[in-house]
């Protein structure tokens, strides 16, 4: 597993993984530590999310992933979505970079925090 920082592809730095969930509540108002995202999708195209700007998760099968919230991926914008396991609803994100610093190859940073409510 990766821990966030500055990471290195194509000469392009990213500070942080595009898109991050930073908590999630489950119904009842409840802390989830741990849930499954499966039908990953970026722009409608299914995805494995395990790569270099990847941290808090683990591999399931298929494309699935166990995320260890907090957890974070992906370096694309795109609109992100998945399905949860808890509640098994379909969750959508336009995701992006706030902006980027200049310099050799530039630097990527403000990727998407969200804090998902699963009892909405």
């Amino acid at each position: 597993m990766h821990e966030p920082g500055a990471r290195l592809r194509g000469g392009v730095r990213y500070e942080e993984p595009i898109l991050t969930l930073d908590s999630v509540t489950g119904p009842g108002g409840r802390p989830v530590e741990s849930l499954r995202l499966t039908r990953i999708r970026e722009d409608g195209v299914p995805v494995s999310p395990i790569g270099v700007e990847d941290f808090g998760l683990e591999p399931g099968p298929g494309r699935s992933v166990t995320c260890r919230v907090p957890c974070g991926f992906g370096n694309m914008p795109a609109v992100v979505s998945f399905v949860d396991s808890v509640t098994g609803q379909e969750h959508r994100f336009e995701v992006s970079y706030e902006g980027s610093r200049p310099g050799c190859g530039g630097a990527l940073y403000g990727g998407t925090h969200v804090d998902l409510d699963l009892g909405e």
